[in-house]
């Protein structure tokens, strides 16, 4: 959001404070003594009406240039005292390498995922720069979060910098030399940018919701982040090969335990590192994911093909099998979302129980779907 009003600002000679402050009309007293750069976050609800009105652009477009516009996807919830909740429901209800139960549970009181404790980060990629020939290179909503290492489009590191609400000023390394990002981290952060772009990522297994993918990922940072000593002798050895595998000590060489949000920056970057390894490791099948979610990591094997009848006892093709398949994994879908989206979750319960006539039908159908990890409180029940 702070990127694109610099540049609209600039366009008309203003700074984006000026923008800001003296062109959003009675939208400009909700932001107060916020910065600027708070954009980027959680906007006032004004001023993306404001927006919207002096722009064109579609409000929910407006929304999804800011992290509060990914609520629920990105994270679960922007309110740190939720924090306890929201990471045993986004780490750790699902697995990856693990096994489901293996993970030590956390009582973290604040915690917020993604978003780190120090001020977001201005990263940039120097090719996006070259490749701009002197005009104002934008920063993504993802360069400002540990959620990538490099540019999915030239396979660099995205490059700190001085910059100032989305204005690259200066890289904040002098002597920055472009480096290109390992193929293994490239390949997870494509995944990234086609979840966030497309609402979908390609994973072996099958497509997924982007909030399905990124919550995997953070599942898998908490994975790698595990202490050995914790885990049995088989996951202990996986974490291990997944280290090795980047020629870096266990948990980056780290004695005390913190969550991914609360590490800094060089930390985050060889956690994302041996993520992007783990999952190297377990599509080319020298690890095997145990975990709830493993299945999506691990290709379907080429199934036997029917040979097929003589033509003059060929029949059409029975589409039914092919459709009921495509079905239940949207089902499987519907119910990752519904772990965490109570109101896809009370949709889907009315959309159960549409034909029910009895309270205990309805009972039943509710107490099977808080068995699949959905939260109680999110399914009301008949009254």
């Amino acid at each position: 959001m702070s990127s694109w009003l610099t540049r609209v600002a600039d366009a008309y000679g203003m700074t984006l404070d000026q923008l800001v402050r003296h062109n959003l009309g009675p939208a400009r007293f909700e932001l107060g003594d916020r910065e600027p750069a708070d954009l980027d976050l959680e906007p006032p609800p004004s001023v993306l009406d404001a927006l919207h009105e002096r722009t064109g652009v579609p409000r929910d477009q407006l929304a999804r240039m800011t992290i509060a516009g990914w609520v629920p996807w990105l994270l679960d919830t922007l309110d740190a005292a939720e924090g306890a909740i929201a990471f045993g429901t986004y780490v750790q209800q699902d697995s990856g390498i693990l096994a489901p139960g293996q993970a030590i549970k956390r009582d973290l009181p604040a915690w917020r995922a993604w978003l780190p404790d120090r001020p977001m980060m201005r990263r940039v990629c120097p090719r996006c720069l070259d490749d701009a020939g002197g005009e104002t290179v934008p920063f993504t909503l993802v360069s400002l979060l540990p959620l990538t290492i490099g540019c999915p489009r030239h396979g660099y590191r995205l490059e700190n910098t001085f910059g100032v609400h989305g204005t690259f000023i200066a890289w904040e390394d002098e002597n920055m030399v472009p480096t290109p990002t390992d193929p293994r981290v490239t390949a997870m952060d494509r995944r990234t940018h086609e979840g966030l772009a497309t609402g979908t990522v390609t994973l072996p297994g099958r497509p997924v919701h982007v909030g399905v993918w990124l919550r995997l990922l953070r599942t898998l940072l908490d994975e790698v982040n595990s202490p050995s000593s914790t885990v049995p002798p088989s996951s202990r050895s996986k974490l291990h090969q997944v280290w090795q595998a980047i020629g870096r000590p266990p948990r980056a060489g780290q004695i005390r335990w913190r969550p991914y949000e609360s590490l800094d920056w060089p930390t985050q970057q060889q956690m994302l590192h041996a993520a992007a390894a783990a999952l190297d490791l377990i599509e080319t099948g020298r690890i095997e994911a145990v975990g709830t979610l493993g299945a999506l990591l691990h290709a379907e094997p080429h199934p036997a093909v029917y040979d097929g009848d003589p033509p003059h006892h060929r029949e059409d093709p029975d589409p039914t099998t092919t459709v009921w398949q495509t079905a239940m994994a949207s089902l499987r879908d519907v119910i990752n979302i519904a772990r965490h989206d109570a109101g896809e979750a009370r949709r889907l319960l009315a959309l159960l129980t549409g034909s029910t006539r009895n309270r205990s039908a309805h009972g039943r159908i509710r107490d099977e779907m808080i068995e699949t990890g959905i939260p109680a409180d999110f399914l009301p029940p008949r009254i």
